[in-house]
């Protein structure tokens, strides 16, 4: 642990810390593509369900 001239504590990273900050910025990246498609879910769910009851009937 070293402390630095502002305060800041900084501890070593060690590989399992490195490897977890890889994975959690490849699974922000995935989570940002979804956008787009999770703005159009609600309407496609809407559509399907609204042909489904058009089919039972």
């Amino acid at each position: 642990m070293t402390i630095g001239r502002d305060g800041h504590v900084f501890l070593p990273m060690n590989d399992s810390c490195r490897w977890f900050l890889v994975l959690l910025a490849e699974l922000l990246v995935e989570h940002q593509k979804l956008g787009p498609l999770m703005q159009v879910l609600p309407i496609c769910n809407k559509l399907l369900s609204q042909g489904a009851k058009e089919l039972a009937q």
